[in-house]
């Protein structure tokens, strides 16, 4: 994969998050209109909400972690490998 390959799929990802996080706003905000809760039962109802964004945020910051963690995992093995593949290629031949 070459450079401007990688910057294309990059712009593609930002205007699909762009995109999906318009959707999601019109999403709740639909819901929102659409509920016919009044009083105590809309507070509940928010509530609800808010505790299901935050359970979607804890699993989206966990997510993060993890590729973070993978994304090391993966260039410690690549440096890994560069470092015995020099080593093969300065080794005598014999």
């Amino acid at each position: 994969m070459n450079i401007e390959h990688a910057q294309n799929l990059t712009e593609q990802e930002t205007m699909a998050s762009a995109t999906a996080n318009s959707n999601a706003a019109a999403a709740v905000t639909q819901l929102l209109k659409a509920s016919t809760a009044k009083g105590a039962a809309k507070v509940k109802e928010l509530e609800d909400l808010k505790a299901l964004l935050n359970a979607d945020n804890d699993t989206i910051l966990k997510n993060i972690e993890q590729t973070i963690n993978l994304k090391a995992v993966i260039e410690k093995q690549l440096a890994e490998r560069c470092w015995l593949n020099l080593q093969e290629a300065s080794a005598p031949v014999f």
